[in-house]
């Protein structure tokens, strides 16, 4: 969608200002002796760029390097070794506002798993870490009115960090999907995401962390952006009764083998729909992204639930590289494209672009519009929420694309359960995932 006039100037900081990025000046050369005026000749910023990425992908030069010495932020990195492990030591020259007695250094130690960090986190003492992440197995439940549970390491303060973003997984609108006339019926898609049992999920498998997706737009941390009905909670909380109900009322009878057949195909108000023929099943291939406990949970969940009202979701558990590369279609040839569903377990993030317009998302043709969905009148209310920043706009686009469900919205999961040694002040968390080691200080 190109929109030729007038941008609204909220979108245009947020989403647009929002992606530059200042580099030294140091930085702006093609060669080890050979200066470039990239600020002044954008025809020069190419050659800056291929030169200074094939510096980086020499990562035993990254502590060594004269040039990456060059920093304008708080921290240097003064080693990096075999292991992968960093080093960074504070940059003196730092002009931006610190505690006093902040920390002057700190080390990113990498670990093979969850599992591995937590028995380091666990065992304490001088070869402990200060600052780890808890795995959500290990999670206590919280009790009623509380954020965390009885932290399970000694010594440690719990905090969990939320992405500011949404979770959800989408469905295949692209040609290659067999059962593209059934996803296309609004009915089903409601069916499906009635069977979704948020806060079963995030009760369960999630020990109590987690918050509901209300819709399009995140709904944590609560913005202005939240449009009034989206507030009140999940939209769709989990109803089989409701689901059942849907499937029946729109022609769709149970079989003998337990799946549901379309009996009464057409297109009027108590029929199956426009495309799906007589005898056609709620089948469904759904992928999902191995190494997440609570994920491969709520995917069982899912597939139980729906097997209640007819429906059979065939799981098929891969990597998550190997879920994008399918989604992408970058691994995608014949059967292998043809997938209903996709669930890669991390939903999107709303950074660098902060604004929740949804042109990056459900716009048609956008890149992050993974399930290749179109739908004229959502276009038309992303653009609106492009060009004006009235509020309302952004609720009516939301509010319309909740009850279309584009995608099926799932609880959004803590990035991280944060754990840091009780006597280190790491403030509160940022939903950036953005970490500021130069505020932290150890209490007296």
């Amino acid at each position: 969608m190109k929109i030729i006039g007038k941008y609204s100037q909220r979108w245009f900081t947020y989403n647009e200002l929002s992606q530059i990025t200042p580099m030294p000046m140091a930085w702006d050369k093609t060669g080890a002796d050979e200066k470039s005026n990239c600020t002044q000749r954008p025809g020069d910023c190419l050659a800056v760029f291929r030169y200074l990425d094939g510096l980086s992908r020499n990562r035993s030069t990254w502590a060594r390097s004269q040039l990456w010495s060059v920093v304008d932020g708080p921290w240097k990195l003064t080693n990096r070794d075999s292991q992968g492990a960093l080093t960074f030591a504070f940059n003196d020259s730092y002009s931006g506002p610190v505690p006093p007695h902040h920390i002057t250094g700190f080390k990113e130690l990498p670990f093979t798993s969850e599992e591995a960090e937590y028995n380091v986190l666990a065992a304490g003492g001088a070869n402990g870490i200060d600052v780890g992440y808890l795995p959500t197995v290990n999670a206590p439940v919280p009790p009623p009115g509380k954020q965390v549970g009885q932290n399970p390491v000694a010594g440690y303060r719990l905090q969990p960090l939320y992405t500011w973003g949404l979770s959800y997984f989408p469905y295949n609108f692209s040609s290659s999907n067999p059962q593209l006339s059934i996803i296309k019926q609004q009915y089903v898609r409601q069916t499906i995401q009635l069977l979704e049992n948020q806060a079963s999920i995030i009760q369960g498998p999630l020990h109590g962390y987690g918050h509901v997706t209300p819709g399009p737009v995140g709904g944590f941390p609560v913005t202005q952006y939240l449009s009034p009905k989206a507030r009140k909670g999940d939209p769709y909380p989990y109803d089989p009764a409701e689901a059942k109900h849907l499937l029946d009322s729109h022609g769709w009878q149970l079989g003998r083998n337990g799946v549901a057949y379309c009996a009464q195909p057409g297109s009027g108000g108590a029929q199956c729909g426009q495309g799906v023929g007589r005898g056609e099943e709620l089948k469904f291939k759904l992928l999902y992204a191995t190494g997440e406990a609570w994920l491969e949970s709520a995917m069982l969940q899912l597939k139980s639930n729906a097997q209640q009202v007819g429906i059979e979701i065939d799981l098929v558990p891969m990597t998550f590289n190997g879920v994008l590369a399918r989604v992408y279609g970058q691994d995608c040839s014949g059967a292998g494209c043809q997938w209903q569903m996709a669930d890669w377990g991390q939903g999107w993030s709303y950074v660098p672009d902060y604004l929740p317009t949804g042109d990056e998302l459900f716009q048609t043709g956008s890149v992050g519009n993974l399930g290749q969905y179109s739908d004229h009148h959502n276009d038309d209310l992303i653009k609106k929420t492009l060009t004006s920043s009235d509020m309302h706009l952004m609720w009516n686009w939301q509010n319309y694309l909740t009850d279309q469900l584009p995608v099926v919205f799932q609880p959004d999961a803590p990035a991280a359960l944060v754990e840091s040694v009780d006597n280190l002040h790491i403030g509160k968390q940022s939903p950036t995932l953005a970490i500021n080691p130069e505020e932290w200080y150890f209490l007296r």
